[in-house]
């Protein structure tokens, strides 16, 4: 079922792009202004008890919802229930979709608006780095956004359903939302739940490009890297890209790292399945 509800959610996530207003994103931005303005909290949510109070109601609701409608209808109430958590979840723009209309805007030579894209990446680099630095940072962040909004997604709504779905992604919400300094609550929380996806993810960006250089850059890496480092500096190898020509050449670099891209969401999806039919059988 799981495979099922992964493939309606992505095909209807194409077919309806205006969902910012019913989405997982800004009902939880209006939730945790909420909290914020209700507690009179200074901290970016920060606190022990407000990171409980943002994460852990809508987990429960859906949690509830999930054990409610557990084999009624033969399973038709499950399956719509875990389509419509991960419509919500998915982003209404994929970064390999971002990543597509930055190669164009750079390659037409218009900068500000590769810049705008690069915002809407949710890159922490867009308003610092020059524009020649702007392919790069894309591609970077691109990376680091496939793992946040669908790999890492995915990686938990496979063993736990909708319950898991949301559970990532809220934290990848409060993490972002809040401007959590490394080491804070929600920094940590976040971390450990991205832990296991981040490598994995790592590893499926060198099956799909040049796994050695990715393995050398892993090998090169402090002891204990963070999730973003890791993902960023490994998928950054695998790809082996060069961002030092003309227009034309970077713009087809953020074409190649796209390409990588949407190459692991198909072997994540292809595992899914090989899971899937192996659950069948048995």
């Amino acid at each position: 079922m799981e495979l099922i509800a992964i493939l309606l959610a992505l095909l209807l996530a194409s077919w309806l792009p205006d969902r910012e207003d019913w989405g997982l994103d800004a009902m939880f931005d209006r939730y945790s202004a909420w909290l914020r303005e209700r507690f009179d909290d200074e901290s970016g949510l920060n606190q022990p008890l407000l990171v409980v109070l943002l994460l852990l109601p809508p987990v429960l609701m859906v949690a509830l919802l999930q054990l409610m409608l557990s084999g009624r209808l033969a399973g038709v109430l499950s399956l719509a229930l875990a389509v419509a958590v991960l419509l919500a979840c998915v982003p209404v723009t994929r970064p390999d979709q971002q990543l597509k209309g930055f190669a164009r805007a750079w390659q037409r030579n218009d900068p500000a608006t590769a810049r705008e894209i690069l915002q809407r990446l949710g890159s922490e680099e867009a308003a610092a780095v020059d524009d020649r630095g702007l392919p790069e940072a894309a591609v970077k962040c691109g990376v680091f956004q496939s793992h946040e909004s669908l790999l890492g997604l995915l990686f938990w709504f496979v063993p736990l359903g909708p319950l898991g779905a949301v559970a990532w992604r809220t934290s990848c919400l409060a993490r972002h939302s809040s401007g959590s300094v490394d080491g804070g609550v929600l920094d940590t929380w976040h971390h450990w739940l991205g832990w296991i996806p981040s490598r994995l993810a790592a590893l499926s960006f060198g099956l799909m490009g040049s796994l050695n250089d990715m393995l050398s850059a892993w090998r090169a890496m402090a002891e204990r890297p963070g999730n973003r480092e890791l993902l960023q500096r490994t998928g950054l190898a695998a790809m082996r890209l060069d961002f030092s020509g003309d227009h034309e050449s970077t713009a087809e670099s953020v074409r190649e790292a796209r390409a990588l891209l949407r190459r692991t969401l198909l072997l994540w999806l292809a595992v899914i399945a090989i899971l899937t039919v192996v659950g069948w059988i048995g």
